[in-house]
């Protein structure tokens, strides 16, 4: 095969006509009725290599037999190359797009089975184009979005009315400041462990979560309620304010702060607690009202440790990190509506030794 300035043209034309089949094939979709006779793809590759091109390309070539097959030849190997390297690169487009997708959906299966589950979207772009490839990829997150929606109303809904109680026994018993804090470091402690059962793990032995309290005087994190599998406890040890993650959440409120332990800043040099080696990333969120507390400095902070890496931590963070704000505002609301004062709780804690 013979590659000269006469044939150049051919082999553009070939190029040319590999990226038209190649995307009209990929736009096009009939819907499920459509047959294999009527396909877009075989009726471009019939027109290509067929009777709607080539006789074009022996008409134009008015040399010898020689020349016209040798651009018949170069035109049909670059339409035919142009239109494999396209498809790999689609093949490769819908694997990663798939993959992305599947991985936030799919977060307990290993790297290989969502590989292996990534495999028919890629077959469907190929066949039925790019439309029934989308439409494939949202249906296939609906099931998540439905689950979680559902998971949150349940959570909110089960805090709110877990809330109302608390409130009406508090107000039928007369309660001192003591008792409510009491109910309040209670109710703390169990929608920690709600948050983490329905959000992150059932097992609940790969997180823990607690919420700490800032006393301003002495200028430390002092730890009020949590949830901790029975295997790594809190040690309720005490944290300096400028060199913890919680202490840099409550100074920027509203937003999950996500760190790990094996990351090195200069710039937010983290206290590091005790049994670092299970841990290896932790997520805080400070507790502040977003009405009664907006010009004041938050005074609590959720802290919620995860034993997974950068890897696979917290699971999809996007969402994660939603649910979290909305924890600390569940808290926030609360605090004011059990009227637990912040002198009150430093008393509590105290008591608790």
């Amino acid at each position: 095969m013979d590659l000269d300035y006469s044939t150049l043209s051919f082999a553009l034309l070939g190029v040319l006509f590999g990226i038209i089949f190649v995307s009209d094939g990929w736009l096009s979709y009939q819907g499920s009725d459509q047959s294999f006779a009527r396909s877009p793809k075989v009726r471009g590759i019939l027109y290509i290599l067929g009777g709607g091109v080539i006789p074009v390309i022996r008409e134009l070539t008015q040399e010898t037999t020689k020349v016209k097959t040798n651009s018949i030849t170069i035109y049909t190997f670059f339409v035919t190359v142009s239109i494999l390297f396209i498809l790999l690169a689609l093949c490769l487009y819908a694997f990663l797009i798939s993959f992305k997708r599947l991985r936030k959906v799919n977060f307990g299966d290993s790297l290989w089975e969502t590989i292996i589950e990534t495999l028919p979207f890629v077959a469907v772009a190929l066949q039925e184009g790019n439309k029934k490839f989308n439409e494939e990829i949202e249906n296939r997150l609906v099931p998540k979005n439905i689950k979680q929606r559902n998971d949150v109303m349940e959570f909110l809904s089960s805090a709110y009315n877990d809330l109302c109680t608390y409130n009406n026994d508090l107000c039928q018993t007369d309660a001192d400041s003591l008792m409510k804090c009491q109910k309040f470091a209670n109710f703390i402690a169990h929608y920690l462990e709600e948050f983490i059962d329905i959000f992150l793990d059932s097992s609940k032995v790969n997180y823990r979560a607690c919420v700490y309290y800032l006393d301003k005087d002495a200028n430390q994190l002092l730890f009020l309620a949590g949830f901790s599998p029975q295997i790594s406890p809190y040690t309720r040890e005490k944290l300096p304010v400028e060199d913890s993650l919680a202490g840099y959440a409550i100074k920027n409120p509203y937003i999950a702060h996500l760190f790990y332990t094996d990351k090195r800043s200069n710039s937010l040099p983290f206290y590091v607690k005790r049994n670092p080696r299970r841990y290896n990333s932790v997520v805080s969120c400070a507790i502040k009202h977003p009405e009664i507390n907006e010009n004041s400095l938050a005074k609590m902070a959720i802290c919620i440790d995860c034993i997974y890496g950068k890897s696979n931590s917290f699971i999809d963070f996007e969402y994660i990190s939603r649910m979290i704000v909305i924890l600390s505002i569940v808290f926030a609301n609360a605090q004011v509506l059990m009227s637990i004062d912040n002198e009150g709780i430093e008393q509590y804690i105290k008591n608790q030794g």
